[in-house]
C-alpha cells in the first residue's frame, strides 16, 4: 500500500512539474496574459493572501483545490534543506504558474517590471509570513 503511495506521488509530482514546464510553450499573448494576472494578484494585498492561503492550506489540510502536485512541489520548496534558496522567488513562482498560469521567467518580470518597491516588500513580507508560519508549525 505505502509503495502505491510512493507510486501515485511521484505520478502527481510529474505531472505538476511537466504542467508548469510547458507554461513556456504557450503563445506569447497567453504568457503576457498570465504575467499582468500575476501582475494583478501581487499588487492586491487582501487576494494574494487568500491565494497563498488556499495553497498553503492544501499543504497543511490535505485538500485538494490545486491537485496533490502542487501541494508536493510547495512542499518540496519549504523543505529543502539549502539555505540559499530563495524560497520566497520559488514559491512566488510556483503561485503564478498554478493561479494565473504564468511561466516563471514571466512572473519575473511581473515582479520586476510591473510592481512598485512598496508593492514587492509587501508581497514578500506576505509569502515570508507564510513560510515562517509553516516553519513554526514543523
Amino acid at each position: 500500500m505505502i509503495k502505491e503511495m510512493d507510486r501515485y506521488e511521484k505520478e502527481e509530482l510529474r505531472k505538476a512539474e511537466y504542467r508548469w514546464d510547458s507554461l513556456d510553450r504557450e503563445s506569447l499573448l497567453d504568457r503576457k496574459a498570465g504575467r499582468d494576472e500575476y501582475a494583478s494578484l501581487l499588487k492586491d494585498p487582501k487576494d494574494l493572501n487568500r491565494i497563498l492561503g488556499y495553497f498553503f492550506d492544501n499543504l497543511c489540510n490535505g485538500c485538494c483545490d490545486y491537485g496533490d502536485g502542487p501541494k508536493l512541489l510547495l512542499e518540496d520548496i519549504l523543505k529543502d534543506p539549502n539555505k540559499r534558496i530563495n524560497k520566497v522567488s520559488r514559491i512566488s513562482q510556483l503561485v503564478a504558474a498554478f493561479e494565473c498560469q504564468c511561466p516563471r521567467r514571466y512572473a519575473l518580470d511581473a515582479y520586476v517590471l510591473q510592481l512598485t518597491q512598496p508593492e514587492r516588500d509587501a508581497a514578500n513580507e506576505l509569502f515570508k509570513s507564510y513560510i515562517k508560519k509553516w516553519e513554526e508549525e514543523q
